[in-house]
């Protein structure tokens, strides 16, 4: 049985400020226009204390 794994795609990057939402926009606009099927999940990898 064969099986399609959908691809993964991840931005990321420690410091703020450098563009890492306006790249995730782009890419899933992209994928979009391409019929591919998605979902953006945004996180905050700050540590708080």
């Amino acid at each position: 049985m064969a099986e399609t794994l959908n691809p993964i795609y991840l931005v990321g990057g420690s410091k703020g400020g450098v563009g890492k939402s306006i790249v995730a926009l782009a890419l899933a606009d992209h994928l979009q226009r391409r019929n591919a099927n998605l979902v953006v999940v945004e996180t905050d990898t700050r540590i708080r204390t």
